[in-house]
């Protein structure tokens, strides 16, 4: 997580899940094109409490920009994770 937060490239895909399951490629809400920038309130439907615009995602199965920004997907997109991280 803080080499995450630090802007520094992943080892490897963020694939699996708390309880231990392989998770795979899958679309992740992150809100900003990296974990070590800013979002706008654009890129992450209002804080998460609106079902209007487009949100940031990324993708789990990369190692790279895309494990944060893949591409934009409409607010109301329910079927995407997210990521939860401890240092």
């Amino acid at each position: 997580a803080a080499d995450l937060l630090a802007g520094r490239t992943p080892l490897a895909p963020i694939s699996l899940q708390l309880d231990g399951e392989y998770r795979g490629t899958v679309g992740v809400w992150t809100g900003a094109d990296a974990p070590d920038s800013v979002p706008t309130s654009a890129s992450h439907c209002s804080d998460w409490s609106s079902t209007s615009g487009d949100g940031v995602y990324g993708i789990s199965g990369y190692a790279a920009a895309e494990l944060f920004d893949f591409d934009v997907v409409p607010c109301t997109a329910s079927y995407l994770h997210v990521y939860c991280l401890e240092p």
